[in-house]
């Protein structure tokens, strides 16, 4: 009989090692005092191993002053590029100086690495630390360490929101970048905040002119035509951006948590004085008090563009004229421009999206329709118990004739496997189909749901939505990947609904 543990072949298939030809280098940072000098050894140390094991580069992707803890909220942009490039074949391996370069996100690691090691990849991840994800040993010994980083990193954020408390109690302000309209002048717990002789007129400008009552869309585009960028870098100011501005006490020398000024920060000279600072907090104040805006599109905040993953707007029908004749826009679902958080990557005509999701939630709702004089058994529970029991022998018979010497482990386990896949994929389908049944016996408002969702009724648009809201949770854009003339093609390769 073959002996398992001097043959771990059999339970483990090693995918075959291919030096890759076009491999992406990552490195990252989380916190960065603009020289970007942390990366750059990163990648120097990724280079010098690459030329030393043969590995030829692709390219480098660098997330700098980006943090990858589980209490971070940032996008790490080139970290989603480098999976893209190598989802599509672009590269084929990857190398990083650490597994916590990688991320410090333990739900993210093992995500990643079902991932990587999913049907018909075969991608080498490596570690200048020496941890490589194509073997078990290697995966295990990935999971400790990215459970220790993200433990590193939840004991750095508590050590850095005690610092922070303390630091408030003192009357000083800490943070890691500089806010827009001030300049730092020192270094470390010393330095302070300075206003901007440059910057800092933009800054009251934009407080006068919303307390005046402009809208902040009107004072994004001012920002926008002024020679400085973005605070976080990018070219394009975002109306999100403004906000935080005139919502950050630290303007008026002020120290805010959680909503509540707390004290004044002796280390900062304000740009403005504190009653224009409250005069803009009374205008926020009184706007939040507004009852809020019927919704007017059905799919308000489902659909998403499926390239950069921004909320899609919903554009009216219009016209517009050219060489002296009078054209038609239709209406249609859009990614929005950089100042409403999207990058005008995709969009789509109105009508095929509700056309496509009034599809999707017919069905949905049809299969929850209580069926006339349902029986709790069918013919086809039968025949499924019956294959089940025959299933069930077959694996006991395996066992028996591999327990007995009639059956070698090369030929016992991938047939096991297959029994047991069978098995399983069975009793899914079983739990299934009684989970359906006991939906619709205990769903007989679904005539009545169906009623509401073809009905023209505009008192039934908050219904409609909760019906939405019930089976969907996104519709998802896609590129159309070139040009298809007037006719759009089939829905479901462009259009992706996830369900609730």
């Amino acid at each position: 009989m073959m002996n398992i543990e001097t043959e771990p072949s059999i339970l483990f298939k090693v995918p075959k090692f291919v030096v890759p030809q076009s491999c992406a280098l990552y490195a990252r940072i989380s916190e960065d005092d603009g020289r970007a000098l942390g990366v750059e050894r990163q990648i120097e140390d990724l280079i010098a191993w690459c030329a030393r094991n043969g590995w030829t580069i692709g390219d480098t992707y660098i997330d700098n002053d980006i943090s990858a803890s589980t209490l971070s909220k940032a996008t790490r942009p080139n970290y989603e590029r480098l999976l893209a490039d190598v989802e599509s074949g672009i590269r084929d391996g990857i190398v990083v100086v650490n597994l916590d370069r990688w991320t410090r996100r333990m739900r993210e690691l093992v995500d990643f690495l079902e991932w990587l090691n999913g049907p018909g990849r075969n991608v080498p991840f490596r570690t200048l630390a020496g941890d490589d994800a194509t073997t078990p040993d290697g995966r295990m010994v990935m999971h400790i360490k990215g459970a220790v980083a993200q433990q590193e990193a939840e004991r750095i954020s508590l050590r850095s929101k005690r610092e922070r408390m303390q630091s408030r109690e003192k009357g000083l302000y800490r943070s890691s970048g500089v806010p827009f309209g001030f300049v730092k002048v020192g270094i470390a717990k010393d330095a302070t905040f300075e206003p901007d002789p440059q910057t800092a007129d933009f800054v009251r400008e934009a407080f006068n002119l919303f307390i005046g009552g402009e809208n902040t869309k009107a004072i994004v585009g001012r920002f926008q035509r002024s020679p400085y960028p973005a605070p976080s870098g990018n070219a394009y100011w975002h109306y999100q951006s403004v906000r935080k501005i005139l919502r950050n006490g630290v303007y008026a020398g002020l120290l805010i948590f959680k909503g509540e000024v707390v004290g004044t920060a002796t280390n900062v000279i304000p740009v403005i004085d504190e009653p224009t600072f409250r005069a803009a907090a009374a205008v926020f104040s009184g706007r939040a008090g507004r009852a809020a805006m019927p919704r007017k599109y059905l799919l308000n905040g489902l659909v998403r563009c499926g390239v950069c993953g921004a909320k899609c707007k919903a554009y009216a029908a219009s016209t517009y004229t050219q060489g002296g004749r009078v054209n038609k826009r239709a209406a249609k679902w859009a990614c929005p421009p950089v100042m409403f958080g999207g990058h005008n990557c995709t969009a789509r005509n109105y009508s095929a999206v509700e056309d496509y999701v009034d599809g999707i939630v017919r069905d949905a709702i049809s299969q929850e329709m209580p069926e006339p004089e349902e029986s709790t058994t069918t013919d086809d529970d039968v025949q499924a118990g019956i294959a089940v029991v025959g299933l069930e022998q077959r694996i006991a018979a395996t066992r028996a004739a591999y327990a007995s010497g009639d059956l070698s482990g090369a030929d016992f386990f991938p047939l096991l496997s297959d029994l047991r896949d069978k098995l399983n994929a069975l009793q899914a389908a079983q739990s299934r189909a009684t989970a359906l049944r006991a939906k619709r016996r205990t769903a007989p408002a679904a005539d009545v749901a169906m009623e509401v969702w073809i009905s023209d009724d505009p008192e039934l648009f908050a219904k409609r939505r909760e019906i939405v809201e019930r089976y969907i949770s996104q519709i998802v854009i896609m590129p159309l990947g070139g040009r298809t003339g007037n006719k759009l093609p089939a829905p479901e390769t462009h259009l992706h609904v996830i369900p609730a």
